[in-house]
């Protein structure tokens, strides 16, 4: 399956990383890209992986962000390895034997393929909240989502996708699409609506489908959760600016 990659960022959480690329590498084929885009690159933290051929690490600026690194990726996925699909992950999602099935992929792949408008199929993610809701902005409230059992997908694939505005950052997506509705770098972190929001207002569709699953691992070592903490002050207040509303999420009960 040489038209898809596997793009996954990583920041501050080195053993992590390790063993969550680990199940990323021995679970895709060999034919598969997996790009790495690292904030804290640091060699040695490598070493482990050099006998895989598939695997492509960028070193990326410190703390350039989670969206400038996806869109880095994305786009090296497109131009060096003509990528028509894109999996999105991280180092905080651990493959599985669910994760991967080439012919419910290859479904995903039809399914995506036969409407221009359709850009993402979310993905199942274990031990993880899910958030899979219709997306609506109301200025000056907020992001409105609320948990809604979207339509199946008008296709003869015999694989169960519902609509949905947005879903968990696990997913297949075309990768076209990734580039015309780029992630928001100046969001290092909290760009998740604001990237789902853009993507529903140029037109694209999102759906979400439960037959492949990959697990989330918590782990916030120090370093790394003091980065992460800001989400709830510097980049939440960037995000209301950006759209002048009062509050980032509300959930519509």
């Amino acid at each position: 399956m040489n038209n898809i990659a596997v793009i996954y960022t990583t920041f501050l959480r080195t053993e992590l990383m390790q063993q969550t690329l680990l199940s990323v590498l021995q679970t895709v084929p060999k034919d598969v890209m997996v790009l790495v885009g690292d904030q804290d690159f640091k060699n040695d933290n490598y070493v482990q992986f050099k006998k895989y051929d598939n695997l492509v690490i960028t070193q990326l600026p410190y703390d350039c962000g989670v969206s400038y690194a996806r869109n880095v990726l994305i786009e090296k996925a497109h131009i060096e390895y003509n990528c028509e699909f894109i999996i999105l992950s991280a180092d905080s999602i651990k493959f599985t034997p669910k994760t991967w099935n080439e012919a419910i992929i290859e479904k995903c792949i039809n399914v995506l393929r036969s409407n221009e408008k359709y850009g993402i199929i979310g993905l199942d993610l274990e031990n993880r909240e899910p958030w899979e809701y219709s997306l609506r902005l109301e200025v000056p409230t907020g992001f409105i989502i609320s948990k809604t059992i979207g339509l199946q997908f008008a296709t003869q694939e015999d694989i169960d996708i519902r609509h949905c505005d947005i879903c968990r950052n696990f997913l297949i997506a075309k990768t076209k699409t990734m580039l015309i509705v780029p992630y928001d770098n100046d969001l290092k972190t909290g760009e998740h609506e604001d990237f789902f929001y853009r993507f529903k207002q140029a037109g694209y569709v999102v759906g979400y489908t439960k037959a492949l699953q990959a697990t989330y691992v918590k782990d916030a070592p120090a370093a790394y959760f003091k980065m992460r903490k800001r989400l709830y002050h510097e980049f939440s207040k960037k995000l209301m600016i950006k759209y002048k509303i009062n509050k980032w999420v509300i959930r519509e009960r």
